[in-house]
């Protein structure tokens, strides 16, 4: 059996390998309402390379989340 020491941390409970954060799914869940909103049709596809950072948004060459940030600003300012 396991004794846990008083005044450690417990650890952080880790996503699975793979699997896209809450803050990148955030985002992206943004910016697709966002691109609904103006254009009417919701974007098709949806993928995160969690090793360069980018997300991929149907054909696109990769963005940051920064930048997917910027966008869904912009989608929404054109929205009016």
């Amino acid at each position: 059996m396991y004794e846990i020491e008083t005044g450690s941390k417990v650890p952080k409970q880790r996503r699975k390998a793979g699997s896209v954060s809450k803050a990148v799914q955030k985002a992206f869940d943004d910016y697709a309402a966002a691109y609904k909103a103006l254009y009417g049709v919701s974007p098709l596809s949806f993928t995160y390379d969690r090793e360069s950072g980018f997300s991929r948004v149907e054909s696109s060459g990769g963005v940051s989340v920064a930048r997917l940030r910027e966008l869904t600003k912009q989608l929404r300012y054109r929205k009016g």
